[in-house]
C-alpha cells in the first residue's frame, strides 16, 4: 500500500516526536520541578559492584572538586581528582540552579570528560575517554549510578 505523501509526513513528524520525548526522558537528569543545587552533589558516593568504586565531591567557596576511586583486585586505587564546573538550566538564568557538573581530567594516554548528573537521588556519572593519538586503544564511554554513602 502505498502512502499519500501527507500520511507519510504524519507518520515521520510522530516517528521524531517519539524520539524526541525518548531523548528527554533519558536525559533528563532531574525530575519535574526540582532543581538540582550545587550541595545537592557534595557528598560522598559508591558504586557497588563496579570497577568505579568511590567518587568524593566537595565544594570549598566558588571550587568544587571529585576525587575518583577505582577498585585494583582487593583494594581500592585513587584516579585523581578534577575540577568540577556546573552546567546551568539556562545560559541566562544561573539562579535556577545546576543541572549537571563537567570536569575533566587529563593523564598521560588520554583526555576524560566526567558528566555528573541526579538521578532518583542517586549520582549518574558519565566518563568519556579520548585516548591521545597513537595510542591502539579506541576511545569509549562507560556510565555508572553510585549511591549517597
Amino acid at each position: 500500500m502505498v502512502k499519500s505523501p501527507r500520511r507519510r509526513m504524519a507518520a515521520c513528524f510522530a516517528s521524531l516526536a517519539a524520539a524526541a520525548a525518548l531523548v528527554a526522558t533519558v536525559a533528563a537528569p532531574v525530575s519535574a520541578g526540582r532543581v538540582t543545587h550545587l550541595r545537592d552533589f557534595v557528598g560522598t558516593w559508591n558504586s557497588p559492584g563496579s570497577d568505579l568504586t568511590t567518587v568524593k565531591i566537595t565544594k570549598d567557596g566558588g571550587a568544587i572538586k571529585a576525587q575518583i576511586w577505582t577498585n585494583c583486585g582487593d583494594e581500592q586505587c585513587y584516579v585523581g581528582e578534577f575540577d568540577a564546573r556546573r552546567y546551568r538550566t539556562t545560559v541566562q538564568d544561573g539562579s535556577r540552579g545546576t543541572v549537571a557538573l563537567r570536569g575533566l581530567r587529563t593523564p598521560s594516554f588520554a583526555t576524560v570528560t566526567y558528566i555528573m548528573t541526579l538521578r532518583d537521588g542517586n549520582l549518574y556519572l558519565q566518563q568519556m575517554y579520548d585516548f591521545n593519538e597513537g595510542d591502539a586503544r579506541a576511545d569509549y564511554y562507560v556510565a555508572n549510578t553510585l549511591l549517597r554513602k
